[in-house]
């Protein structure tokens, strides 16, 4: 995920209040122009069709497309919108439908949840969440349920922060560790919620991960491991840490949503258990014992060994019963959780 994303760009763009009528009878003149890295990312990355003359038909969503036009006077390209008008002939989009539906059913605030789930999880369920009023509805209308939390934490980060000479180097670490997280979680049928000044927060909520959303957790989990040790060698020349690791923390339990606008969050005892299991040694994941009862329960505990004998763990004063695992096989662990995706991916991991 670029920093600058043109798709989303394109999403909040047409999802603002003041284009609906607009798009009730007509295209919106809304364009965009990106590079070529853009435009070359969103060709390789999304469902892309070449038309002709450099132009190619980029799917937005499965009713809603976006048109990349190449433009040879000045070596870039505009991404623009493709509405499409319903059988009825009527003028309008099948996604301007959506944005009424949402605009008459849902308070400003609820639209803002909307809009932050769209942005934070995997590719197919936003397809979904915009054509399919039952699956929006899970997101909107769902406000306590079961969720896998996974908290990771980059362990001694005020080592990094105080080292002199990293001012400018620091910020764009943490800006690559948030990008390939957030991107991680997506990727595993999590939902990224926010970044907590050294680590991330995502959650794996039953009416989304569904049934095997511990291991989808467990997966992520060791991918955000490989990631931080992959962008932290490319760093470490200047924080002169040789080693230096996340320790992540997974959670089992009822939780709930709260807040308003850009502050809506999950909340519950799973959430503030899994914030500090992530205390772990670097490069470790801590899990609480719900969620090993979980992995049990699935009968999925063959695929774990136990890291260390550490059967609790002190964080500010109190002793959280935990279990310090690792797979047995990463390689076996990411073909089950391919095996076991949601119901409604039809992706291929």
């Amino acid at each position: 995920m670029f920093q600058h994303d043109p798709l989303r760009e394109l999403f909040n763009a047409v999802t603002s209040a003041d284009m609906v009528n607009q798009m009730k009878h007509s295209q919106p003149k809304v364009e965009f122009a990106i590079t070529k890295q853009h435009a070359s990312h969103l060709i390789n990355t999304h469902n892309a069709h070449p038309l002709k003359d450099g132009t190619w038909e980029i799917r937005v969503t499965p009713r809603v497309r976006s048109i990349l036009k190449y433009k040879p006077e000045t070596d870039t390209y505009t991404l623009s919108p493709c509405v499409k008008e319903d059988e009825a002939g009527d003028g309008r989009s099948y996604f301007a439908d959506f944005l009424n539906r949402i605009n008459e059913h849902y308070t400003f605030e609820k639209r803002f949840r909307l809009y932050k789930y769209y942005m934070r999880i995997h590719d197919d369920a936003k397809n979904l969440l915009v054509t399919d009023t039952e699956f929006e509805r899970k997101f909107m209308e769902t406000d306590s349920f079961n969720a896998v939390i996974l908290s990771a934490d980059i362990r001694d980060s005020s080592a990094l922060v105080n080292l002199e000479g990293n001012e400018q180097k620091f910020p764009e670490f943490i800006a690559r560790i948030i990008e390939e997280l957030s991107e991680c979680v997506c990727r595993n049928f999590g939902i990224y919620d926010k970044f907590t000044g050294d680590g991330i927060l995502a959650f794996f909520p039953d009416f989304y991960s569904e049934e095997n959303a511990v291991i989808h957790a467990l997966n992520c989990a060791e991918e955000c491991h490989k990631l931080y040790s992959k962008i932290y060698s490319e760093y470490k020349e200047y924080f002169g840490v040789a080693e230096h690791g996340l320790g992540v923390g997974i959670s089992y339990g009822k939780v709930w949503q709260s807040g308003t606008q850009t502050e809506f969050t999950t909340v519950g005892k799973p959430v503030v258990t899994a914030c500090r299991l992530s205390g772990a040694e670097s490069g470790h994941t801590y899990v609480c014992e719900d969620t090993w009862k979980e992995i049990c329960r699935l009968k999925h505990d063959s695929l774990f060994n136990m890291a260390s004998d550490k059967k609790s763990f002190n964080s500010k004063g109190r002793d959280y019963p935990m279990k310090d695992i690792c797979p047995v096989s990463i390689k076996e662990l990411n073909n089950l959780a391919g095996k076991v995706k949601p119901s409604w991916c039809i992706s291929q991991m």
